[in-house]
């Protein structure tokens, strides 16, 4: 589940964790870490 929560994303690896955090910073998408 790569989008199922934004926590989950930063364990499946260190390319999505970088892809999402560009696409949709934490601070604007409002999902805790």
């Amino acid at each position: 589940n790569i989008t199922g929560g934004g926590g989950e994303i930063r364990t499946h690896g260190p390319v999505s964790e970088a892809t999402v955090f560009k696409t949709v910073p934490l601070d604007h998408s409002g999902t805790p870490p």
